[in-house]
């Protein structure tokens, strides 16, 4: 599954990696950030999640499909919400495929 967190208003998140932890995060199921390709990488439920900056937005790759489709798209809000109480910028979810 991918996935892509976008600003409402303008092009770029003003998130620092240094609270990448904070918000590239699910609230309602433990995660933990581990190595690999991308900006940031989280595992949940035994599926890696790696987010990209990109231009239109950050670009959420679920590595494999152990998160069935419905609770994948919970955890992204989660992650969007997470963005903007950080961030103050409003976000939206885009369901990529």
């Amino acid at each position: 599954m991918e996935f892509l967190i976008k600003q409402t208003h303008g092009y770029w998140f003003n998130l620092p990696s240094e609270l990448f932890s904070e918000a590239l995060h699910p609230n309602s199921i433990a995660s933990k950030a581990i190595a690999g390709w991308g900006d940031y990488r989280i595992e949940v439920m035994e599926c890696e999640i790696a987010f990209s900056f990109e231009s239109p937005g950050i670009q959420v790759i679920f590595g494999n499909d152990n998160i069935p489709e419905a609770l994948a798209q919970q955890l992204i809000e989660e992650i969007c919400q997470n963005i903007t109480t950080l961030t103050g910028q409003r976000a939206e979810v885009i369901w990529l495929s």
